[in-house]
């Protein structure tokens, strides 16, 4: 159609998809549906598109919404391959296929519980280390999950200073291990990981003075990258797996010229 004559037709609803250059456009239109000049391929009517099959949406911005999805051969191939996984997985749980999602949240909830348990456990295995009498520098081993972690513990003028390198381990892991020690009074914690990448942590009792987030910094800048948190509790990470046993120093060595 001439732009002109469409564009009186239709109206601007004809650009939902974007500009269209030229004098003439075409138009393509499913009926009581939509209308839309495009320059694209078209099926000449909607059944032959087939089965069409959305595998996901996100939001672009106010009003814009991108649709991401598989037609005809790609979508009955997808939904066989979906028919596949979902027999895979009834097969392994040893469910009927109607019964999977409930055979998984089943799994989830005794991961969970198993998850509070061994929770448990480390937070006694700390509590443990922590009520032993310490006068001078010596190794205490406290578990996490099925691991059994060394952590020296020297005293200070004002507290007492735990640190380890827990390898392999994450950040995760080092917030475990650090917050039932430092909830307890006069204590500072420095911990180090190395797994993929390297983490850094340091940590005090609320009745410690000492600035964590400086002394994180400091120590993370040799793992080659940064650190975050508060005055009382910070942690960071780098890429230098080689840094880890440096920066625990480093750090160490802030934190007792800190507490004097």
């Amino acid at each position: 159609m001439a732009r002109d004559a469409a564009e009186r037709k239709h109206g601007f609803r004809l650009y939902q998809g974007g500009s269209v250059p030229g004098a003439r456009l075409r138009v393509v239109e499913i009926p009581k549906w939509d209308i839309e000049a495009c320059g694209g391929t078209h099926c000449a009517r909607t059944s032959e598109v087939g089965l069409v099959k959305i595998l996901r949406t996100s939001r672009i911005q106010d009003g814009v919404v991108r649709l991401e999805y598989v037609a005809g051969t790609e979508a009955i191939a997808f939904v066989q391959k979906q028919s596949q996984t979902v027999d895979a997985l009834r097969g392994k749980l040893g469910v009927p296929a109607d019964q999977v999602v409930d055979a998984v949240g089943r799994l989830q909830d005794e991961a969970k519980d198993l998850r509070k348990r061994v929770e448990s456990l480390e937070r006694g295995s700390i509590r443990a280390a922590l009520h032993e009498p310490t006068t001078a520098e010596v190794v205490k081993q406290v578990h996490l999950g099925d691991r059994g972690i060394d952590i020296r513990v020297s005293p200070a003028a004002s507290a007492r200073v735990w640190h380890a390198v827990v390898s392999p381990g994450s950040p995760d892991d080092l917030r475990r291990l650090a917050i039932p020690i430092v909830n307890e009074a006069g204590n500072v914690v420095v911990l180090a990981a190395r797994n993929a990448s390297a983490s850094i942590l340091v940590a005090r009792s609320a009745d410690v003075s000492l600035d964590c987030l400086s002394i994180a910094r400091d120590a993370a800048s040799l793992l080659g990258g940064g650190a975050g948190g508060a005055s009382d509790f910070a942690q960071g990470g780098g890429t230098k797996l080689e840094g880890v046993d440096a920066a625990l120093d480093a750090a160490i060595t802030a934190v007792r010229r800190s507490l004097g």
